[in-house]
């Protein structure tokens, strides 16, 4: 996350940009099947490409329950995303 709030992908060996682009805000990152899984800390979750060539937001949704910031990295096991907010956990099937 580059400090101007926007995202940006790097090439590691080089360090120069590839891209920049305004993703969905602070968020805990997971990375599984070609996707970055953002949660998000206002309690959202984003889905991203994740591609050298360009920023793409697949998709974002909002979590139904829980209150307070979100700052739990999500999870990942056997084709399920566990998402937690508060003291609710959520768990959706990601499995393709």
């Amino acid at each position: 996350m580059s400090q101007g709030g926007g995202w940006s992908c790097l090439e590691l060996k080089t360090g120069e940009e590839r891209w920049l682009g305004w993703g969905p805000g602070k968020a805990s990152i997971i990375y599984a099947d070609g996707r970055l899984y953002c949660l998000v800390e206002k309690g959202q979750m984003g889905l991203l490409e994740a591609s050298p060539v360009a920023y793409k937001l697949v998709s974002m949704f909002k979590l139904p329950m829980g209150e307070g910031p979100c700052w739990m990295h999500p999870v990942i096991a056997d084709g399920k995303l566990y998402l937690r907010r508060g003291d609710n956990l959520h768990v959706c099937d990601i499995k393709e």
